[in-house]
């Protein structure tokens, strides 16, 4: 699953597993960061059947990062950044990723009803088609 595969890579880059949620951010702990998949674009197909020529997928990721300090919300959504954007080819789990790239900087948010500071980025993702 993408959230997944992006959730082991932020986690071997040395982000928390504690602090890393998929899909949704419950209302505690106070200072988490979640990954939601946002849709992407169709897929690019190629005229060999061969498997360096596999299909393509184009998902996208959104994550966003929260906590009652802001420095610590932009700290956290700025780790995952520096993994994510510009990442090249990779394996993760059964999937093989050829990018990854951030689609704006990270923005901020604003606060949430309890005053918790809130921070997001979007990311462009292309991976070899799942069949999972």
């Amino acid at each position: 699953m993408l959230s997944d595969d992006i959730a082991d890579i932020l986690t071997s880059g040395g982000i928390a597993s504690a602090s890393i949620f998929v899909h949704e951010l419950p209302e505690r702990p106070h200072t988490g960061l979640v990954i939601t998949p946002t849709g992407g674009y169709g897929y690019d197909r190629t005229m060999s059947a061969s498997p360096a020529n596999a299909p393509l997928e184009r998902p996208s990721v959104q994550l966003r990062t929260r906590s009652t300090d802001a420095a610590t919300a932009e700290a956290l959504l700025m780790s995952a950044h520096v993994m994510l954007n510009g990442m090249t080819e990779r394996a993760v789990n059964t999937n093989r990723y050829y990018y990854v790239r951030a689609v704006q900087a990270p923005m901020y948010l604003g606060r949430d009803e309890e005053n918790r500071t809130m921070f997001s980025c979007n990311y462009d993702i292309l991976r070899a088609e799942s069949t999972a």
